[in-house]
Parts: C-alpha cells; structure tokens; sequence
C-alpha cells in the first residue's frame, strides 16, 4: 500500500489516509551487497528519504538499519550519510570523516562549504542523480556529479562490510519519492 510502479518509476508515497507509524523500506529482494557502485536518479515532494546500504533488517515490519544516503525535500539532509538505527550522522553534507574503534566520527577533510555544495541539488520534484560507492569500509555519497559526504569507518566492531540495499519512507507528513534509472555494479 506504500510502493508502487508507475511508468517504470519506483514510487513510495504516504497521505494523510495513508500513514506509516515507523520509517518504512522497500527491500531489494536480491540478497547482500558488499563492495559496489550504486546510481539512480530521484526526486521527493515532502518529508525525508534515503537509500539504504549494507543495512540489516530490523524487528518491525519494513525497517532496516544501517548506513543511509540520505534525500529530503527542505534540502537540510541531502548527501548526508546517516546510521539508520545505527549510530546517528556519520558525515554532513560537506564533510569527511573517520569512524573510529568508538563508534564516533570525526571530521578529518573537507568535500567544500556545505551551503555551496547543496546548491548541486535540485528542488522539489526535480531529478537528481545519486551515486553511492561503498568499497572496503569507504563510502562516498555523490549527487549530480558533486562529491557530498564520505566516510571510513574503522570501527571494526560495528561496521557494516555487506548487507541490505533499501528505499525509505520516513514517518511525520505525507510525503512521495521516487526513484528510476537504478544501476548497481558490484
């Protein structure tokens, strides 16, 4: 009731008839992915998303955990890398950062001002390009060609080496994403 195709777009969308009382995803049903290269286009009206990668799954229905390239409509939260039920932002927009063995970042390098970086992004239902590309415990979030957050975690207790990829639907308003033109390369 929350996921869609509609002509050949992935669609996910909550109304005021239709509210979800968790953040909920849409799995890829093709198992774990490790190191890969991920692009898709996307574009939201309302609310927040993301894609989640080298997630894992969670007790409620449609939850996952795990690193998320984040999307949202008031352009706040775009290009950020943030744990999903696991361990909160792990790199702004503009920022590089290091995990380490306590599970903290630190911000160790700049990707540019995050006020000039976010203004590669397009507005509210326009399409923007994302690329994600995880590798070893590497990943760097990209949109529209702009480098926007990139993380290495060296906490080898917790980092996530494989896992889920995902789409969300964030609880709160009504809200509607979409993704197309979805390419993974492992």
């Amino acid at each position: 009731k929350l996921w869609r195709v509609e002509d050949g777009i992935i669609t996910g969308e909550t109304t005021e008839e239709n509210k979800i009382t968790h953040n909920s995803f849409l799995k890829w049903p093709q198992g774990a992915v490790d190191d890969f290269e991920l692009t898709l286009q996307y574009r939201i009206s309302g609310g927040n998303s993301g894609i989640q990668i080298r997630s894992f799954a969670l007790e409620k229905p449609y939850a996952v955990g795990g690193y998320q390239a984040d999307i949202d409509a008031a352009g706040q939260w775009a290009g950020t890398n943030y744990g999903e039920a696991f361990r909160g932002v792990l790199a702004k927009r503009g920022e590089k950062t290091t995990i380490g063995e306590d599970g903290k970042p630190t911000v160790t390098g700049s990707l540019g001002d995050p006020a000039e970086v976010a203004k590669a992004i397009k507005q509210v239902d326009e399409w923007n390009s994302y690329r994600i590309v995880a590798k070893g415990n590497h990943i760097l979030c990209e949109i529209n060609g702009v480098p926007m957050s990139e993380v290495v975690d060296e906490d080898t207790d917790t980092r996530r080496r494989a896992g889920l990829l995902a789409f969300q639907l964030h609880v709160g308003p009504p809200m509607k994403v979409q993704f197309r033109n979805i390419k993974l390369k492992r």
